[in-house]
């Protein structure tokens, strides 16, 4: 398995199935396909691409003020314990 925007998958490449939790599993009569591709992979983002994501939020007529960025920052950040900085 690939992670990131590597493991993404067009449609139409899934056809088969090993699921057999259904009742006429027995039979084989599960048929699987994806109409539409699985594209929510993404790369790991650089500090310094993040940095200029948040600086242009910052500056957009309708950006967020500090407070709600650090609580915005703090959802997303899984690792939690991390101090954020916004220069203006």
């Amino acid at each position: 398995m690939l992670s990131d925007s590597a493991g993404n998958a067009a449609s139409g490449i899934f056809s088969l199935s090993n699921f057999t939790g259904y009742t006429e599993s027995a039979f084989g009569l599960l048929l699987v396909t994806n109409n539409y591709g699985i594209v929510s992979g993404a790369d790991a983002e650089l500090d310094a691409n993040y940095r200029y994501r948040i600086q242009l939020k910052i500056q957009s007529p309708n950006g967020a003020n500090e407070a709600a960025l650090r609580f915005q920052i703090l959802l997303s950040n899984s690792s939690g314990g991390c101090r954020i900085s916004v220069w203006c």
